[in-house]
């Protein structure tokens, strides 16, 4: 499953403990407001009863203790609560989903951009777009809807299940341990197939992207080839694999629907049965209340499976941007990651080589190179392939490189085109600018 340290990462970007104490009171106080307003109304019910009893016992001399205006004028009260509470914690949904949002796509912009280029030679290009449109547009969209609403049905359900075992108590042991087990049981088995394919589906449409990309920018070489069939096919079998995952999903979500259909059912039964079979304890406007409430588990289930599986699948974008902010990133950008993500556009940075900014003009202008003790490898770990090379070369001159096979040739020129990062002490110097050390 998708790692505990992705949803820190989530919460950290969007402001922290702070922000996630500010919307657990937002949801909190829309709950309780909500709940409050039923309340009041089984009371003012229960009280409407109470009258007419006690009418019927007095007669026209009978005066009604509290009149309309004092339940109206409560009931409004929550009312305007609970829309208060989900007005203002939607505001700060969005206002943090959008920051976040920003801030993730800033810090992916700045991490591909100044990544070696020998990350470009090994990872396909359909894979760095895919981030930058599905994933970009999941967390932009539907990721703050997703958390947002899964964490309102969890409020909802525990009030709903909270106040139908308070009004019916025996319905905690008789429903909701039991049957609550076996459907969190199969949630959690559907959770986890449907979290995987969500990542075939995510898998697949890199593939998908990558060779529409290549058939664009090959489209003459391919018609004069006569190899558009081919293309064709190959662009149709992509996406059915992105389909057959897609599918899969989709069929998953009806298995886990029919279920949950059931299992709600059997909570209005229990709920409805327990009412009559205990009616002379229970006051007829909590009756009333508990069935009410026993009617939405339904519809509270099926959001809950809903958004509950669509959150540990849309994480899934946020852990594939994620992975990418890790990535390593040229030498000359090295600790320099604040200054890029507080500046307001790229032309706002100078070039770095070493930590060092670029002098006047960088743009070389006689041609002169000189290497002062370049070392490089390919990977950490790997042993060293330029062993501190220094030469000059002079403007205008011409150089020829030669050597037995492994000498380091091709390396020299992967080394001058910053294809392969300098290590150790290295330093390379071209005319006005100035080479990194590695």
């Amino acid at each position: 499953g998708v790692d505990w340290d992705v949803y820190l990462a989530y919460i950290r970007i969007i402001g922290g403990l702070f922000v996630a104490l500010i919307l657990f009171l937002g949801f909190t106080g829309e709950a309780a407001c909500g709940l409050a307003s039923n309340i009041w109304l089984s009371v003012w019910s229960n009280s409407a009863t109470n009258d007419l009893k006690e009418e019927d016992e007095q007669g026209s001399n009978f005066s009604p203790p509290r009149g309309l205006s004092y339940y109206l004028g409560i009931y409004v009260a929550f009312c305007f609560g609970q829309v208060l509470f989900l007005l203002l914690r939607q505001i700060y949904v969005v206002k943090t989903s959008y920051s976040a949002s920003v801030s993730l796509h800033k810090q992916l912009l700045q991490r591909i951009l100044f990544s070696p280029l020998s990350f470009f030679d090994t990872t396909p290009i359909g894979r760095i777009l895919n981030r930058f449109t599905k994933d970009i547009a999941i967390i932009d969209e539907d990721f703050p809807r997703i958390w947002s609403g899964a964490i309102s049905r969890i409020f909802n359900l525990t009030t709903v299940f909270g106040m139908i075992t308070y009004i019916v108590p025996i319905f905690l042991s008789v429903f909701v341990i039991p049957l609550g087990y076996i459907y969190f049981t199969e949630q959690r088995y559907y959770l986890e197939t449907s979290r995987e394919l969500k990542r075939l589906e995510s898998v697949s449409r890199s593939p998908l992207y990558a060779h529409f990309g290549e058939t664009l920018s090959g489209l003459t070489s391919i018609r004069s080839f006569l190899k558009t069939g081919d293309f064709i096919k190959q662009n149709i079998d992509d996406i059915t694999l992105n389909m057959k995952a897609y599918y899969s999903s989709c069929i998953a979500n009806r298995w886990m629907i029919n279920r949950t259909r059931f299992y709600a059912s059997c909570a209005v039964g229990v709920t409805a049965v327990f009412c009559v079979l205990q009616s002379d304890y229970i006051d007829p406007g909590f009756a009333g209340l508990a069935l009410s409430y026993s009617l939405t588990v339904s519809l509270l289930l099926a959001f809950f499976v809903r958004e509950s599986s669509d959150l540990e699948n849309q994480i899934v974008s946020v852990e594939r941007v994620v992975q990418y902010l890790d990535l390593e990133q040229e030498v000359g950008w090295k600790g320099r990651e604040e200054e890029f993500l507080n500046s307001n556009s790229l032309n706002s940075l100078s070039l770095s080589n070493g930590g060092k900014g670029a002098r006047g003009n960088w743009v070389p202008s006689s041609g002169r190179i000189e290497l002062r003790n370049v070392k490089i490898r390919y990977r950490a770990g790997l042993p060293l392939v330029l062993k501190g090379l220094s030469c000059v070369i002079e403007p205008s001159q011409k150089v020829g490189v030669v050597g037995r096979t492994g000498a380091g040739k091709s390396s020299l020129m992967l080394a001058l085109f910053r294809i392969v990062e300098l290590v150790e002490s290295g330093d390379e110097e071209d005319d006005n600018r100035e080479g990194g050390e590695g």
